[in-house]
């Protein structure tokens, strides 16, 4: 019986110190070491989950080893921008489909136009180097700008016997590329991507608001009937419909001079397959809405430099510049006529060159 109660009392005093024991670390400290020094926090039970120290090629990151694993495969980011851009683009044609004929250079067109630019994009870069990027750009065009339409009876240029203004009014644009590269650190601050693409980029021209201000009826006669002048004309509504797409190959350069700023810059080769189809509303001797078609073959160049600021872990504010030069020679103008007829002649040139600047925010993921 005694033994009993001895027993009992041995348990009633050491409650509390069991019920204390259930957690051995309580009030214990540790002294943690990283990249920016050491420090004391306490030790208790775990409340997060554990993470690990993933190495990429921009450098260490911390990752949950609970359920991000995707962080430790890879990397990537989402920008949107906003801008400006500024399109020229320039087409003649031969009187003949060999284009020896005189004149060598029957008719140009050039459009100018200004526009407002949205861009998105993105990149996921693996941690082996991996890397796959797409971009997509609308961009609308105001009221600004000029198109010019001349036309000559001599070569080069020479013995322009009509000439007109008018305004792109509302034109659009959308531009397509999407790639596949392989990233290779070259230094802790700077890698080197090249990379293999396609694009596709389509624009919607138009015509508005016409007028006359050169006009030489003896030249003139050689090529149409009927009298022409100078002054305004009303009605205009003609459009014009490029298509560009095709492969191209180029090279990324990432730099990081800080942590917080990124520095990305690129260049590509562009070869392409052209066609334009246009509806020259005024022309009562061509079909509509289909009056004549543009086809060939070109190539040209595209380059990009943008720069990321990071305002916070995981968000920056970016600012993008892009520049591009297209160009095909020796294709065809297929054009219609009223009646059901076709003709062919050469297409001698297509020009396009365009640029653009924004701004925008990103964020990594």
């Amino acid at each position: 019986m005694k033994s009993t109660r001895r027993t009992w009392w041995w348990l009633v005093t050491l409650m509390p110190l069991l019920a204390r024991a259930e957690d051995p670390l309580e009030g214990a400290v540790l002294t943690v070491f990283d990249g920016r020094g050491s420090r004391v926090v306490a030790a208790g039970p775990a409340t997060e989950a554990p993470t690990l120290m993933v190495p990429g090629v921009d450098g260490p990151r911390s990752v949950r080893i609970e359920g991000d694993w995707s962080d430790s495969v890879g990397q990537g980011h989402v920008d949107v921008s906003l801008g400006y851009r500024h399109d020229k683009l320039r087409w003649n044609i031969a009187s003949s489909s060999s284009g020896r004929d005189t004149p060598n250079i029957l008719s140009e067109l050039a459009w100018r136009q200004h526009s407002a630019a949205l861009r998105l994009g993105g990149e996921w870069v693996g941690h082996e180097g991996l890397s796959l990027k797409g971009e997509i750009t609308y961009a609308h065009a105001g009221p600004w700008g000029d198109v010019r339409d001349s036309d000559y009876a001599l070569d080069n240029r020479n013995g322009e016997w009509s000439r007109s203004h008018s305004k792109p009014g509302g034109g659009q644009s959308l531009d397509f590329s999407g790639s596949v590269g392989w990233r290779f650190p070259l230094a802790q601050v700077l890698s080197l991507t090249p990379r293999i693409g396609y694009a596709r980029h389509t624009q919607d021209l138009s015509m508005r608001y016409g007028e006359t201000v050169l006009w030489n009826q003896a030249l003139a006669d050689r090529f149409q009937t009927g009298q022409g002048s100078t002054g305004t004309f009303a009605g205009l509504t003609s459009s014009y419909k490029p298509r560009w797409w095709g492969p191209w190959a180029g090279m990324g350069l990432r730099f990081q001079p800080i942590q917080r700023l990124t520095v990305d810059a690129e260049v590509e080769r562009h070869s392409f397959h052209y066609r334009a189809e246009a509806d020259w509303n005024l022309r009562g001797d061509l079909a509509h809405p289909l009056s004549f078609r543009h086809e060939g073959n070109g190539s040209g160049w595209a380059t990009s430099t943008a720069l990321a600021w990071q305002i916070q872990p995981g968000s920056a504010v970016t600012a993008n510049f892009h520049w591009r030069h297209f160009r095909i020679t020796d294709g065809t103008d297929e054009f219609f006529g009223a009646a059901g007829s076709t003709g062919e002649t050469r297409l001698n040139e297509v020009r396009w060159l365009s640029w653009s600047a924004g701004l925008g925010f990103q964020h990594a993921f």
